[in-house]
């Protein structure tokens, strides 16, 4: 949360690839934002429970990451513990395709419960132009390389 309420404008578009459940979106909001929400998940049970929020200010798609092609512009673009559930070996082009869905200061967010465990991610994410750890799980990837990022920070929690 921390991140994403530094970064993300107060009514920005914030894309939520491998949502689960509405958190993400329930903490937001109860930090003021207002922007525009998208989740995705390939679980359509997992996404009842955001639509039941009502909020209308957002939208629930069921969709696999691998498949799901959003329209641009989007100001973030989040995977919180869900990146390590595509097959290593289409992160890199996923990644690519995402970080052209991006407004021009716009930037992939990755949160990875363990980075050690998931050293290829972490790797793939290093090779993005611009891609860096901001957080012991958190990982940043700028829509261009030019676009600061903010150096790392300690904190589990910083997502």
């Amino acid at each position: 949360m921390q991140h994403l309420s530094a970064y993300l404008p107060r009514t920005g578009n914030l894309l939520d690839l491998g949502c689960g459940s509405p958190s993400l979106l329930r903490s937001l909001r109860q930090c003021g934002w207002q922007g525009y929400y998208c989740g995705v998940d390939i679980s359509s049970i997992v996404l009842r429970a955001g639509r039941e929020l009502r909020d209308g200010n957002s939208h629930w798609v069921a969709s696999a990451i691998e498949t799901f092609d959003p329209e641009p512009a989007w100001d973030a673009i989040a995977f919180i513990e869900s990146l390590y559930y595509i097959n290593v070996h289409k992160v890199p082009a996923l990644l690519s395709r995402l970080t052209a869905k991006l407004t021009p200061t716009g930037f992939l967010m990755i949160r990875l419960h363990s980075p050690k465990k998931h050293a290829a991610y972490v790797q793939m994410i290093r090779d993005v132009p611009g891609g860096k750890q901001v957080g012991d799980h958190l990982f940043c990837i700028p829509c261009l390389a030019s676009v600061p990022i903010p150096s790392p920070t300690a904190g589990p929690s910083q997502q």
